[in-house]
């Protein structure tokens, strides 16, 4: 009996362990993340003659960020929505989304359209078409990852940028997309 009781802690301990360095790893990664979004938005400032440089660093930067919100996903999943650091995590990176948008919002503008840019909102409280329109934007964005950006805003963070956003696109009810502004 003692022996099973000291593995069983053994094990809380050592899945506590790995939840917190991962934790610590995606707040690492959301850091850099931000600090690419950065560098983009100093460049955008320089006019059109970096076009076919952002748009490969768009590239690359999206699959970084795509991977990081799967991290995310599998972590809220593991530890649930209402853990204090899944809940920090995902405001820091929905911050980070909308300078993202904003971003290639400018992009576009300045090199022409060239990415289709989609608002998802979305509630993980009692929504099951949520999670079906989230597989279809996960499908749309696999057909055409060159082409179509993908930002999904939880909206039941406490989170003034998505409330903003949810404002701005008059979001009333969950599920909702929003592609080019509309």
């Amino acid at each position: 009996l003692v022996i099973t009781l000291l593995v069983f802690l053994l094990g809380i301990m050592i899945g506590t362990q790995i939840s917190q360095s991962t934790s610590s790893q995606l707040q690492k990664d959301l850091e850099k993340l931000s600090s690419q979004t950065y560098v983009l938005e100093l460049l955008s400032q320089s006019g059109t003659g970096l076009c076919a440089f952002y748009e490969s660093q768009v590239k690359e930067f999206d699959v970084e960020t795509a991977e990081f919100g799967s991290k995310l996903d599998f972590l809220e999943k593991s530890r649930g929505s209402e853990d204090p650091q899944v809940i920090e995590l995902k405001a820091q990176y929905s911050l980070k989304e909308v300078r993202d948008f904003l971003l290639l919002q400018r992009i576009n503008n300045l090199c022409g359209k060239k990415f289709v840019l989609v608002l998802y909102f979305y509630s993980n409280k009692d929504c099951l078409q949520c999670r079906q329109q989230g597989y279809e934007l996960t499908s749309a964005k696999q057909a055409m990852p060159e082409k179509i950006m993908v930002y999904s805003f939880d909206s039941d963070l406490d989170s003034p940028v998505v409330k903003a956003l949810k404002q701005i696109y008059e979001v009333k009810s969950m599920p909702a997309i929003i592609v080019d502004g509309r």
